[in-house]
């Protein structure tokens, strides 16, 4: 039941100064594991990433020790589909388990699931299983932006209504002026 997205790095063998460009090399490259999970309080399945593996453990009986089975209480981050690029599909593949980008949609559909996807934190790393958290999550940092903008606005605006406002010299300055 499991399907998986493939190149993906292990993001925690990455420094965070590879993040933006996290090429897959065969030394560091696998996949994400997404299983279907059933919810204990109602009727519905949901689609976890629980995490990375390497190519060489892509068959289940590989990692059986990480198997998960019985009640599990699971910390992640919601995700939705991956943008596609022009040069990414996800056809192509001899094996219809393997994905290329994360289409939310797809693979509730392929394992009759919820369209939920959940990215299982650190916390959800089993041994012998698929490593989790693998979740980069990265903030821009625009502060000194929008100083510079907001201040100049208020610069702007002082110049501005000052202009406006300034009294013209009174008629009897001008008449002792000449």
């Amino acid at each position: 039941m499991e399907r998986y997205i493939y190149p993906r790095p292990n993001v925690q063998d990455i420094k965070s100064s590879e993040v933006k460009g996290m090429g897959v090399t065969p030394s560091r490259g696998g996949m994400l594991v997404v299983t279907p999970f059933n919810l204990k309080d109602r009727k519905e399945r949901i689609l976890i990433n629980r995490g990375w593996i390497s190519k060489t453990k892509v068959d289940q009986r590989t990692r059986s020790e990480g198997q998960v089975t019985g009640d599990v209480e699971l910390v992640g981050v919601v995700r939705h589909t991956e943008p596609k690029n022009a040069f990414t599909n996800n056809q192509g593949m001899d094996d219809p388990k393997i994905l290329f980008t994360r289409d939310v949609e797809a693979l509730a559909d392929t394992l009759k699931t919820s369209p939920v996807y959940l990215d299982a934190d650190s916390n959800s790393t089993i041994k012998g299983g698929p490593i989790g958290g693998q979740t980069i999550i990265t903030l821009r940092n625009e502060h000194l932006q929008y100083i510079l903008t907001w201040y100049g606005v208020c610069i702007l605006s002082l110049i501005l209504y000052a202009r406006r406002f300034r009294k013209p010299p009174s008629l009897q300055t001008q008449i002792r002026q000449k």
